[in-house]
This record gives C-alpha cells, sequence and structure tokens, in this order.
C-alpha cells in the first residue's frame, strides 16, 4: 500500500503532508469499504456491522498517516531537486 500511495500522490501532484493524508485517507478508505463489504457479504467474518465500520476507519486513519509521510517525503524530494 505505500508504494500505490505515493505513486498515487506523485501522479497527482501532490507533494505536501496534508495533501497526501487526504488522498491516503480516500484511497484506503475506499479500498477497505470495498474489501469489507466482500467479506460482510459472502462470509461470516463480521458478527455486526459495527466491527465493519471500525475497520474501515481505522484502515483510513493509518492509511492517511502513510499519505501524509509519502506527501512530506515527495515534498522533500521535490525541494532539494530545485
Amino acid at each position: 500500500y505505500g508504494w500505490m500511495i505515493a505513486w498515487v500522490l506523485s501522479r497527482m501532484g501532490s507533494i505536501s503532508a496534508m495533501g497526501g493524508f487526504m488522498a491516503g485517507l480516500v484511497l484506503i478508505g475506499a479500498i477497505a469499504l470495498s474489501m469489507d463489504l466482500i467479506y460482510y457479504g459472502l462470509m461470516d467474518m463480521y458478527l455486526g456491522r459495527m466491527a465493519l465500520v471500525v475497520d474501515v476507519i481505522a484502515s483510513a486513519i493509518m492509511g492517511g498517516i502513510a499519505g501524509a509521510v509519502a506527501g512530506g517525503v515527495l515534498g522533500m524530494r521535490s525541494k532539494a531537486a530545485v
């Protein structure tokens, strides 16, 4: 996921920590939601919907943190090249 976030951020031109946080939050949140809905529909993995919601929120926050780190590193790299 880290490579994917960094690649998406570089393609978007988002080279700041805040831009990376928001992109990572949305990207990983959408992926986690789709995977959890598949698990919820096809397996008895979750006993209730609250576990699904908590997993999506936790995954989105972790994706946001990874995006902030990737955006910060991409921002430092672009400043060093100038």
